[in-house]
């Protein structure tokens, strides 16, 4: 059977040498204590690492660039001198901390990879991805790579049958939870491989996962909507909570695992109390949707990193004042109505799971956003982002692309050259496009993708050479107007 040769493609992103700031939102926040470090992982395809413990509440240390898509998740392993992240390149990478140097790259999924889960005591990673699979990976292995001794081995989890978008395995390496688009949570045993069950209850994409630290409980994030608490020994969830108004899309749990964090598509973020069976209370309202949270395990007074879709960062910390005010309503509200619940202005109803065979218990929840405060933590750190390409053109000069960021601001691009040309600011992006209409046809040669925020311009075998202009119609220094150029071959001498 003849397999058809496949086209080669050379991509290349004009941007500034340095990009200290986030281009994009952030998928994945990671909090080293030692070094008091945070790193982020972003949709513009680098992590960064930043100082936590700096006067101003963060300075900037450095990026790590390899990642050419999304960087969906990343750990920190062996107290923090190395990083795996996972991405949307198909790639799962690791990283010397210290040296911020790429050490291997890992290629064994075929698809999308989502998430990552880290089990300290046996220095293992897993990694779930869109194709269905989930590998462990032994990081003792691929710490000790060589260019000698460069093979790799892995071990896949069999029965994983849909997406996976989330993953959790507990200290010990002894239990392994996983998510996805089956709307269940699959459990094994990873030192086995063997399965051990299948908990039920989701109704929509499994998009976050906790395990407690004895690996008995599990906590459960959905696009339903829900948080739900399930008991791993009993096989079977316990409670549920339903005060997000939109898909959950982010866990985080404190150090003795007492209290969860959530936070979602609908903006808010919730503190938890494991143990007292209500729904949570709504801490703040983030600007944008919320990817991930990570508690600050640096700063004794209790607060969470937060990052959205938008390409900020930002710490939130308890407000001992709107604490005071809310105890003060309470005490006021004894006189009156009785109030169960802490949080939201409209009744809700927080399941108690039942045993087998018998009827579930429902209790009904009066939540009090009338009465109390809205927010129970405050914004002290704001980590900027830079702003986002969000719309593009490509002009029929087939030399320029015009752009529209998430500021409003459009900027003149010279793909010849791989730099900005202008800045134009806020002004109509067709308006522009009107302006530069040429009388010349040229056939395309390269494409843009403007997924990670920044212009990336890509050219395949297929096409790139198939422009011809003369040197008059083109801005080279090096071009006469007699000259015939092709602009691929122009852009790719360029580039070099």
């Amino acid at each position: 059977m003849h397999i058809p040769k496949k086209k080669a493609t050379v991509s290349y992103v004009i941007r500034d040498e340095e990009e200290p700031l986030n281009r994009s939102g952030v998928n994945a926040l990671r909090v080293d204590p030692q070094a008091r470090r945070l790193y982020s992982a972003g949709r513009d395809s680098i992590i960064r690492c930043w100082d936590i413990s700096s006067h101003d509440g963060y300075r900037y240390v450095r990026s790590l660039e390899h990642h050419t898509d999304w960087v969906n998740d990343i750990v920190l392993c062996m107290d923090g001198s190395y990083i795996m992240s996972a991405a949307s390149d198909i790639t799962l990478k690791l990283w010397d901390s210290r040296r911020g140097a790429c050490t291997s790259t890992l290629r064994q999924q075929q698809d999308y990879i989502r998430c990552l889960a880290y089990s300290r005591h046996r220095e293992q990673v897993a990694s779930g991805s869109l194709d269905h699979s989930i590998y462990l990976w032994d990081l003792k292995t691929l710490t000790s790579l060589t260019s000698t001794n460069n093979k790799v081995t892995t071990t896949s989890l069999r029965g994983q049958k849909d997406s996976v978008y989330s993953l959790a395995m507990n200290e010990a390496g002894t239990v392994l939870v996983a998510g996805g688009t089956d709307k269940v949570l699959q459990v094994w045993d990873p030192r086995t491989d063997e399965k051990m069950m299948r908990l039920k209850g989701h109704t929509d994409n499994v998009r976050a996962l906790l395990l407690s630290p004895d690996g008995t409980t599990c906590v459960s994030g959905s696009s339903d909507g829900t948080v739900r608490l399930w008991s791993l020994g009993q096989q079977r969830c316990i409670e549920t909570f339903r005060m997000h108004e939109e898909g959950v899309w982010a866990l985080a749990a404190d150090e003795v695992f007492q209290t969860v964090y959530s936070g979602g598509r609908d903006k808010k973020v919730y503190a938890i109390e494991l143990n007292q069976g209500v729904d949570g209370s709504m801490l703040f309202v983030a600007d944008a949707p919320v990817l991930c949270l990570t508690p600050d395990l640096c700063d004794p007074q209790e607060s969470l990193w937060v990052a959205t879709t938008e390409s900020s960062i930002s710490k939130w910390t308890f407000d001992p004042e709107a604490c005071d005010d809310e105890e003060e309503e309470e005490e006021a509200g004894e006189e009156g109505e009785v109030r169960v619940g802490e949080r939201g202005g409209e009744e809700r109803e927080v399941e108690k799971e039942g045993e087998e065979g018998e009827e579930e218990e429902s209790v009904e929840v009066t939540d009090i956003d009338e009465y109390a405060p809205s927010c129970l933590m405050k914004r002290t750190v704001l980590i900027p982002g830079g702003p986002s390409i969000r719309e593009y053109r490509i002009l029929e000069d087939r030399q320029h692309v015009l752009t529209r960021d998430s500021n409003g601001h459009v900027q003149l691009w010279d793909i010849l050259h791989a730099v900005k040309a202008a800045g134009l600011g806020e002004v109509d992006l067709e308006e522009e496009v009107s302006r530069r209409k040429s009388p010349l046809y040229i056939p395309n040669w390269f494409s843009v993708e403007i997924k990670t925020g920044m212009l990336n311009i890509r050219l395949s075998e297929s096409d790139c050479f198939s422009a011809w202009v003369m040197g008059a119609n083109v801005k080279l220094d090096t071009a006469t107007p007699d000259l015939k150029l092709n602009l691929g071959a122009t852009a790719v001498e360029s580039s070099v």
